[in-house]
């Protein structure tokens, strides 16, 4: 029996679809958790450890990505957190963050091999986060602190985002 090409042409392209969407690079969770020689060696490092969990925000326009970014800081107990989320929207090879209010969020996530790293470079770009136990007792990061200008997380699993 002979298939004409475009026949065969249309199933290979209905059982590419069939077999899996492609996988946004986006998407995910990124941790990191700094050790102890690493905190010596960084003291006005206040971080940690980082996590940020990257989730769609489906017909959100440009505003494709939602970002949850949880902390622990040095000398706190609680696990700080952005509640909002951030949505982000992508401008080139990075994403842009921004809270409602670009004071409790404004930062740039961007991959790094596996890898994501978390920036804050400029004036104005910073990052506000609370405990669950007291929303007034906010922690933020910003990049006057050359310390909090640059965090390289690596993948996780998405239970792992929760510090």
């Amino acid at each position: 029996m002979r298939v004409a090409p475009c026949v065969v042409g249309l199933l290979v392209c209905f059982m590419s679809a069939a077999a899996g969407e492609t996988k946004d690079a986006w998407l995910g969770c990124w941790t990191r958790i700094y050790d102890a020689d690493h905190l010596a060696e960084h003291r006005a490092q206040d971080v940690i450890a980082i996590g940020v969990l990257i989730m769609p925000r489906p017909d959100a326009g440009p505003d494709k990505y939602l970002a949850r970014v949880q902390l622990k800081v040095r000398d706190k107990p609680e696990v700080h957190t952005n509640f909002s989320g951030a949505h982000c929207r992508q401008a080139g090879a990075r994403l842009h963050c921004l809270a409602k209010d670009p004071a409790q969020g404004n930062f740039w996530l961007k991959p790094s091999g596996n890898d994501m790293e978390l920036a804050l470079t400029a004036a104005g770009e910073g990052l506000e986060v609370v405990p669950p136990s007291n929303p007034q007792g906010f922690v933020q990061i910003l990049p006057q602190n050359p310390e909090h200008q640059r965090f390289l997380m690596h993948p996780a699993a998405p239970g792992a985002c929760k510090l």
